[in-house]
């Protein structure tokens, strides 16, 4: 499937045909490029919940923290509101913000729960990453296999005009 294009120059008229060689070089290159993006994507993505994972582990450290104190203790406001951005449930709504030690285990066990279905998440996530990766793997040594054929075709031919 040649495609020809023609266009004027100051020479007159000039018709290229692109060879199988570079179709084939522009499709694989397309699908390394797709392919690169979206390993950039997934790593984002696992970086992102990364980040998310050691800000909740972080706010589950200070949760037991105050646990472990016999009195009941305010919540932070930061904690609360990263709770609430992350849709973990707490002890009476996110209004009351004092809670003892039973309300705290609540706390914990749901910030725990949060975090360990990160987590799963997570292993998928790179599963699907090396799952790329391994395409990309594959595109690239589509690509070299291709051009390493393509030269030691041309080698040949001009080893066969030298004779």
């Amino acid at each position: 499937m040649a495609t020809s294009v023609s266009g004027n120059n100051t020479l007159g008229t000039v018709e290229t045909k692109l060879s199988l060689e570079t179709v084939m070089m522009k499709a694989l290159s397309g699908r390394s490029e797709i392919l690169d993006d979206q390993i950039r994507e997934q790593a984002k993505l696992i970086s992102d919940k990364n980040a998310l994972l050691k800000e909740f582990n972080g706010y589950l450290q200070q949760a037991r923290t105050e646990q472990a104190k016999d009195k009941t203790t305010d919540m932070s406001a930061e904690m609360t509101a990263f709770l609430k951005a992350n849709d973990v449930s707490v002890p009476d709504g996110y209004d009351d913000t004092s809670y003892n030690k039973d309300e705290w285990t609540a706390v914990i066990e749901n910030m725990q729960t949060e975090i360990d279905s990160l987590t799963s998440t997570s292993q998928t996530d790179l599963i699907d990453l090396q799952a790329i990766m391994n395409k990309y793997d594959e595109v690239i040594k589509q690509q070299t296999n291709f051009l390493s054929t393509s030269h030691g075709e041309k080698d040949s031919i001009i080893g066969n005009t030298r004779i």
